[in-house]
Parts: structure tokens; sequence; C-alpha cells
């Protein structure tokens, strides 16, 4: 049992060592792509992994999850594999070998999203084990995040060296995360990813949010502003090289938001019993974050939305809690991945936006535009919770 944790430990960490992940849009840049094609191929990816998230739940309940597992690892090494092509020239130009590469990633992203935490239910099931799932499941988490946590810290940094250290350690990573799950044996599925039924909890939602014109507002409020936040943080690089930050401090800085991100999950349960509808207060302190480094210029004012990630994070989450003790019905754990289906979707909408606003105005323009979007919505969203109880 503690052998089969401390791979599936590892295993985590591992597949999520992508030194790739503070700088790719740093490469992008350095093969000749404009804020607007970026943000093209950002949607793209954004597009491939809603397509494709509902026939990979299917996929996970009728064949083997580990197997899934594995060729989705494939699939990632193929996407690393076709950027690496980007500037040979051959049959066609960078920008088409970053889409079929963030298409590749992103069906890997859809083969392991809910069908791991699945296949080690499983696996815990086998061994009897099946009350410890919530803490492995933690562990999971701590592993992810520590892998990802380490990739921001350093990426930026090696990115200065060579950017083929940068895709050798990204594919090392994700091979070695390959081999270890390989050595995990197979065992019968007894738990649903629940995937497959996406389409149905997402009508569960909407039919309530009907029924409910306070849920309708969460909902609504919750899509917004998250999705405004969430899509400007993929054009940061444009923001910190505005700033005259070289790739290894850009990485340092997208930790520093990541561990602002974790303190902001963290704080959610010292405040979780604080009622009433205060969290488009947060949203409104954030707005002005981005507003005053947008007017500023100055990077004596870059914690703004640093606190800013800290603040969006709580407000995201408590929202989410408050959509899931709305719903009356038994799949309110899944309401979680709902709320992300639903931003992910505006979220693409605004990779647009926000591509066209860089490329034509600046990356403190675009600041201007999310930190005012956050604002309007989230004074909104106090006028229109001001009488709920």
């Amino acid at each position: 049992m503690r052998r089969l944790i401390s791979k599936l430990i590892l295993f985590q960490f591992t597949n999520e060592l992508i030194l790739l992940y503070p700088v790719y849009i740093l490469l992008f840049q350095k093969h000749g792509l404009d804020p607007f094609s970026i943000s093209i191929i950002l949607a793209i990816w954004a597009g491939s992994k809603l397509i494709l998230e509902v026939p990979s739940g299917i996929l996970a309940d009728r064949f083997s999850r580990r197997n899934l597992i594995l060729i989705g690892r494939v699939f990632k090494v193929c996407a690393f594999i076709t950027w690496l092509f980007a500037g040979s020239g051959f049959l066609f130009g960078p920008f088409w070998y970053f889409a079929i590469g963030f298409i590749l990633w992103g069906i890997s992203g859809a083969l392991f999203s809910g069908t791991f935490l699945a296949f080690v239910y499983d696996e815990l099931k086998a061994y009897g084990h099946e009350s410890d799932y919530e803490k492995v499941q933690g562990w999971m988490i701590t592993a992810s995040v520590s892998g990802v946590a380490t990739a921001l810290f350093v990426g930026g940094f090696v990115a200065e060296i060579s950017y083929g250290y940068v895709f050798a350690v990204s594919i090392i990573s994700t091979c070695v995360a390959f081999g270890i799950m390989l050595t995990i044996k197979s065992v019968q599925k007894v738990k649903s990813t629940e995937e497959k039924n996406y389409l149905k909890f997402l009508m569960i939602v909407l039919h309530a949010a009907k029924k409910n014109s306070y849920l309708t507002k969460i909902i609504v409020l919750l899509v917004l502003v998250t999705g405004i936040y969430a899509s400007a943080e993929e054009f940061y690089p444009f923001l910190f090289g505005d700033l005259g930050f070289r790739e290894g401090m850009i990485g340092l800085l997208y930790s520093i938001n990541f561990v602002f991100i974790l303190l902001g999950s963290l704080a959610v349960g010292y405040m979780s019993s604080r009622k009433g509808n205060w969290e488009s207060i947060l949203a409104l302190f954030a707005g002005i974050g981005f507003v005053l480094l947008a007017l500023g210029k100055v990077t004596l004012l870059l914690p703004g939305i640093f606190i800013a990630a800290l603040l969006i994070t709580i407000f995201e989450i408590r929202l989410t809690n408050k959509i899931q003790s709305q719903i009356e019905s038994h799949e309110r754990a899944t309401i979680l991945s709902i709320s992300s289906f639903l931003v992910e979707g505006f979220g693409l909408i605004m990779f647009l936006i926000y591509g066209f606003i860089t490329n034509t105005y600046g990356s403190f323009q675009l600041l201007m535009v999310v930190g005012l979007g956050i604002i309007v919505f989230s004074i909104l969203g106090m006028m229109m919770f001001w009488r709920k109880k």
C-alpha cells in the first residue's frame, strides 16, 4: 500500500514538472508570433479541452484507466516534440506547429482529467483502503502543486541558458511519469469519472438556476469575474517583459503569483464562518490592484496583481461553495467541474479579446481593461446581493 502511494505521489510530481509552464508564451514570441496569434493558439487549446472533456470520460469508464493515462502522457510528449519543429520551416510556419502541439496537449489533459482520481480510487479499493481516498487525494494535490511550483521557479532560469534544456527536462519528466505509471498494476474499475454526465449535470445546474434567481446571480458573477481574471494570467509574460524582466525573473514572478493563489485557497478555510455576500468586495480590491499597476506602470505596484490572485481565489472558492449549497441534487461534488467548464468557455472568448488588446494597445492597456471589468462586475455583484441576507 505504501509503495503504491509513493508511486502515485512521484507520478504526480513528475507529471507536473514541466519547465515549459512559465515560458511557453515567451517561446511563441521568440518564433515571431504576435499577441493576437498567441491568443488564437490559447483559444484552440481551451477549445480542445472543452470538446474532449465528455468523450474522455466515456472512454475512462469503458477502457483501462491506466492505459488512458499512459496514452495521455504519450500525447503530451508528442506535443513538446511538435513544438521543437516550430522553427524548422518544414511544411508550415511556427503558428501551426504550436497550435497542433496544444491540441495534442489538450488531448493529454482530457485523458487525465477525472480519470486519474478515479484510477486512484480503484487502486485503493483493490487494497481495501477506499476510506483513505480523501487523504490520499490531498497528497496527490500536494505532489501536483509541488511539481508545478518547482517548474515555475526554475523554468525561466533554465530558459535563459537554453530552451533546449527546458524541452529536455519537460520531455524526460513526462517519460519518467509514464514509466512510473507503467509499474502500477491496473485493477477493476469501481468508480465512475462522471465526466460522461457533464452535459446532464450542466442541465441540472441551469434548470436549478431558472428556478432560483440567487443561484443565477452567483453563477453569472463567478463566470464573469473569474473568466476575466483567469484568461489575463496567460498574458502576464507580456506585462513582465514590458516591465523589463528577463525569462528567469518571469518564471520567478509566476511562481510568486502561484504562491499567492495557494495562500488564497488556504485562507478560505479560516474565513468560511463569515456569512454574507462580501466576496464581491474582495473582487473589487483585486480590480483596483490591476488598475493601479496599469496607471503607474512601475514594478513597485506589481504586488497588486499578486494580492489580486489571492483575493480572486477566495472569491472563486466561496462562490463555488455557494453554488453547491444551492443545488438540490446529489451531484454537488461535480459542480466544481461544471463551474470550471463555464469559466473556461467564457475564457476562450476572452483569450481572443485580450490578444487583440495586447497586440494593438499593449499590456498595460490590457491590465486596465481587466481591472475595470472586474471592478464593474464586482460592483454589480454587490448591488445584486445588497438585499440578500
